[in-house]
Order: C-alpha cells, then structure tokens, then sequence
C-alpha cells in the first residue's frame, strides 16, 4: 500500500509525527484507521484531523 511505504520513508528520515486533514472521505478514514492513526473531528474546519506517532507500538 503507497501510503504504508510513505509512512516507512517519513521513518527512515527520522520524522516522528505524521498528521493529515480528511475531508468526508469514509475510505480514507478507514485507511487511516487500519494504519493506526489517531482520529478525531475538528467541527469548526469540518475535518477529521488524523495523526500517528511513528514510533509508537502498534
């Protein structure tokens, strides 16, 4: 998966956080999740806004 082989590179070059803004895209937010990111809904700019801590134990 493209995304799965970004988050190896952002590890490689030593990135310790990846955050994204998912607009109404389902898939994408069960992507995310599957990934391990952690969600949650900003209502004010109606996004989820999704991190990971790439370090973390999954």
């Amino acid at each position: 998966m493209l995304l799965g082989k970004l988050l190896e590179a952002g590890r490689a070059e030593g990135l310790r956080r990846i955050t994204a803004d998912v607009l109404t895209n389902r898939a994408m937010r069960h992507v995310l999740r599957r990934l391990g990111f952690h969600l949650r809904h900003d209502i004010e700019e109606r996004v989820v806004k999704a991190d990971l801590d790439l370090y973390q134990l999954a």
